[in-house]
């Protein structure tokens, strides 16, 4: 059996502060779920009921997409940063994670908190723990969440893993290219393996979302920078006031098409 350590304080106020993870676990509040109590269709509607609430009131099958979205920001996020960035892997077994309504973030309508701070770490044979903690927080954890949210609420699937797959994009393309040595050599490694080599069945998928989603950035007529239009809405503006810069909602007006370069001057 693999030797379990506590990840360190100065780890977990990093979370706390790139991903917005309470560093502290704090007892559980009335209005407070497990990840596995949100396989239950009952609390898992009306986890998302609530939440629509105090946002208005808006539709849950768009409520449940933003709530997929936070929750890869915040829960799956920091746990593929701690294995590429801290070579660690955190526990985040479906009764670990715990959402707290009644405690919400500063950017979001809700808390998210661990109840163990352990790790492993990948010793000799990395290839194989990385395999076991991607099949852990993938198959074990992503799928059956998504799969109950998409039975409580009607929110397809292809929505929910392209929402998933937006934030692993923005994590290994974005938010750790600047790092050097071993730990850009990991990143790569690891982003090579989670885009290449994690199979559709992990996902329960015909195709590998991660893949799938995976278009080419582009300079559309409406942006400033280079984007991955998506190819799904998310359906934010049933939420906000607005679309999100990616939303393929904008493009259907575009005369334009998307350039390759940026626009001079």
């Amino acid at each position: 059996m693999m030797a379990l350590e506590r990840l360190e304080n100065r780890e977990r106020v990093l979370l706390e502060n790139q991903f917005q993870v309470a560093p502290s676990f704090t007892p559980a509040s009335p209005l407070s779920f497990t990840a596995l109590e949100l396989l239950d269709g009952e609390k898992s509607h009306d986890m998302i009921a609530r939440l629509a609430e105090t946002i208005g009131g808006a539709p849950l099958v768009a409520v449940a997409s933003q709530f997929s979205k936070k929750y890869t920001f915040m829960v799956i996020v920091p746990a593929l940063f701690t294995m590429s960035v801290l070579n660690k892997g955190l526990d985040l077994s479906l009764g670990n994670v715990v959402i707290d309504l009644e405690q919400p973030g500063e950017k979001s309508p809700f808390a998210a908190q661990l109840k163990r701070w352990t790790v492993t770490k990948p010793g000799s044979r990395r290839e194989a723990w990385r395999e076991r903690l991607v099949t852990q927080l993938i198959g074990r954890h992503v799928v059956p969440l998504w799969h109950q949210l998409h039975e409580s609420t009607g929110v397809p699937l292809a929505i929910l893993w392209e929402n998933f797959a937006l934030y692993v994009y923005w994590l290994y393309e974005t938010k750790l290219v600047g790092l050097e040595g071993e730990e850009r050599k990991r990143v790569e490694t690891d982003y090579h393996y989670l885009l290449n080599e994690t199979p559709a069945s992990l996902y329960a998928e015909k195709i590998q979302p991660l893949a799938r989603f995976h278009s080419p950035k582009c300079w559309p007529a409406h942006a400033p920078e280079p984007v991955r239009i998506r190819k799904t809405c998310c359906l934010y503006y049933q939420v906000g006031d607005k679309t999100c810069k990616t939303c393929p909602r904008n493009c259907f007006t575009i005369t334009e098409p998307c350039r390759d370069t940026p626009l001079e001057g």
